[in-house]
């Protein structure tokens, strides 16, 4: 049935958003194999994350040969309620966790102006 098979599963990337004053921050825990597969995009009203992956596989024995082959696109995404400054967003991957930090608008490197 669908509800048990993995192909109909709802996945996501398991971040973490949060608020701070000055700022909007997203971690995500990404193995870094996937990383050249995630797109980080930030748009007045949103912060969005995006990956495809691909799987091939494939099985011989004598004349016959099996394949497979799946993809497979995640998108999660985190509201914004103030405007932001997207050209200043900083992206860090360290030891398995992407976080994405964008400063609100009428601030500077996460300080008042």
């Amino acid at each position: 049935s669908r509800k048990n098979d993995p192909f109909y599963q709802l996945v996501d990337f398991d971040a973490d958003f949060q608020e701070g004053e000055a700022f909007y921050e997203v971690k995500a825990q990404i193995p870094e194999h996937e990383m050249k597969n995630v797109r980080v995009t930030v748009q007045p009203e949103k912060i969005s994350l995006n990956a495809t992956r691909m799987h091939e596989q494939e099985f011989k024995k004598g004349n016959e040969k099996i394949a497979s082959n799946n993809a497979q696109t995640i998108r999660q995404e985190f509201a914004l309620e103030k405007p932001v400054e997207h050209e200043q967003v900083v992206k860090a991957y360290r030891d398995g966790i992407l976080t994405i930090t964008v400063p609100k608008k009428g601030y500077y490197s996460f300080g008042k102006i």
